[in-house]
């Protein structure tokens, strides 16, 4: 369980760290409300390698830059 949550002294920051998270489901699916929601992918579904899963990085709505991990 995480939380994400803004002050009015943090600034989104597209070039710092990424934030990783893990998936139970495909990345496809996720990716589709990503970008229905304002968001913008910045790598697709990517395969890392047979058996290690696949992953994708995007920005949020407001400019902070995720990633994403699943094994599908």
């Amino acid at each position: 369980v995480g939380h994400l949550f803004q002050l009015p002294n943090f600034n989104p920051f597209s070039d710092g760290a990424i934030v990783y998270m893990e998936l139970s489901k495909d990345l496809n699916e996720t990716q589709l409300k990503i970008e229905s929601t304002g968001g913008k992918i910045r790598m697709p579904k990517t395969l890392i390698s047979p058996g290690k899963g696949y992953w994708d990085l995007f920005l949020d709505t407001v400019g902070n830059k995720f990633a994403l991990h699943s094994v599908e």
